[in-house]
């Protein structure tokens, strides 16, 4: 019967698996903010926007993220 079995605990959904530290924490916070992108999708080649609020085609795609990574 479910009604007195233990209520299973909750575990917590975060980018460290529910370890977090000061660190890792304030390591997620910085990558989610480094983008800045506010609208999807977005596409972002080492670090830098290229891209984002317009889905592209794999020929455009392609060509920004050689022209980045030339």
């Amino acid at each position: 019967m479910g009604l007195f079995s233990k209520k299973k605990e909750e575990t917590k959904s975060c980018c460290c698996g529910g370890n977090c530290t000061p660190e890792t924490m304030a390591q997620a916070e910085a990558a989610k903010t480094a983008a800045g992108v506010m609208t999807t999708p977005a596409l972002v080649v080492d670090g830098k926007v290229v891209s984002y609020g317009k889905v592209l085609k794999k020929d455009e795609a392609k060509a920004l993220i050689q022209k980045v990574r030339t």
